[in-house]
């Protein structure tokens, strides 16, 4: 049997690592089983983010180490853009397109926002980010979240559009380190662990 040793630091380096190289860095998109797919390999670290849709595109996070079978921490968000904004059966062709171009100007500000993703907090993006003041990104995290568990909220306002702070995206997630029966945590401090993994 092979104990695997996970460190917290190096988890978190790598999965900021991979979003960069990812969503937020334009990485290539593959079609897997329906689903759009991003890999990200760095040595024994692999980093897999999939998701499907568009105007709504729920997705997942897991990251790998040692080998394509042992998945160590996983994330998964939800949500999209607001229904105002989601092509109705009455809209016409026009309406319809600058809907989509619309939902495109606001993932491309996402996509710049999760390219400023730290260490500290390697989950979406930093709790503000703002372009100019038109556009604004927020990131309510749950007070205690770390890798080992982690919740929030993410929202998108553009002040062009209204008064009334009402986003016109806004995405949940949820992540956790995956900690199998066999495996031990070692606290080095309130955000360093060390994770035991007992591979086969």
């Amino acid at each position: 049997m092979t104990i695997i040793k996970i460190d917290s630091r190096k988890l978190a380096d790598f999965i900021v690592e991979g979003k960069k190289k990812g969503y937020a860095g334009g990485g290539e998109e593959k079609i897997i089983n329906g689903k759009k797919v991003l890999l990200y390999r760095n040595g024994l670290w692999l980093y897999r983010d999939e998701y499907d849709g568009f105007f709504g595109a729920p997705g997942c996070e897991t990251v790998y180490y040692h080998d394509d079978e042992t998945p160590v921490w996983q994330m998964s968000y939800s949500g999209g853009m607001a229904y105002d904004l989601i092509p109705k059966d009455r809209d016409d062709k026009d309406t319809r397109e600058r809907k989509k171009a619309y939902a495109e100007e606001i993932f491309n500000f996402l996509k710049e926002v999760l390219g400023h993703v730290t260490v500290d907090a390697p989950y979406r993006g930093p709790r503000f980010f703002p372009r100019g003041v038109k556009i604004c990104y927020y990131n309510d995290m749950r007070a205690g979240s770390n890798l080992i568990l982690v919740s929030g909220k993410e929202r998108i306002i553009d002040h062009r559009r209204n008064t009334r702070l009402s986003p016109v995206f806004s995405q949940e997630y949820i992540g956790q380190l995956i900690i199998r029966k066999n495996d031990v945590l070692k606290r080095k401090s309130k955000n360093h662990f060390i994770l035991l993994k007992n591979a086969a």
